[in-house]
């Protein structure tokens, strides 16, 4: 991921002159504050929403996410049709 990062940087800095100066992991909540506490930032991976469409610059899809729902093998019967369904029923 690093990797594609660096060489997504390498290739935008030849129409805008950019530079990684430091690479840091953190917990998503922790990365999330970071991005938004000053410029020139980028931030990967964060899962694309309505609520965050407006608040980032989208350069494209890092990581493909999909959502799967498990229930208990004695869990209940009923199949919900959408993510929807799932508020509010813990």
């Amino acid at each position: 991921m690093i990797d594609f990062i660096k060489a997504l940087v390498e290739e935008a800095a030849k129409q805008q002159p950019m530079v990684i100066r430091s690479t840091h992991f953190a917990p998503w909540r922790r990365a999330i504050k970071m991005s938004q506490d000053g410029p020139n930032k980028l931030f990967f991976s964060i899962s694309r929403n309505q609520q965050r469409e407006s608040q980032y610059h989208w350069i494209g899809p890092v990581s493909p996410y999909e959502v799967i729902i498990y229930r208990h093998k004695d869990g209940p019967d009923h199949m919900p049709e959408s993510l929807e369904e799932l508020k509010n029923t813990g």
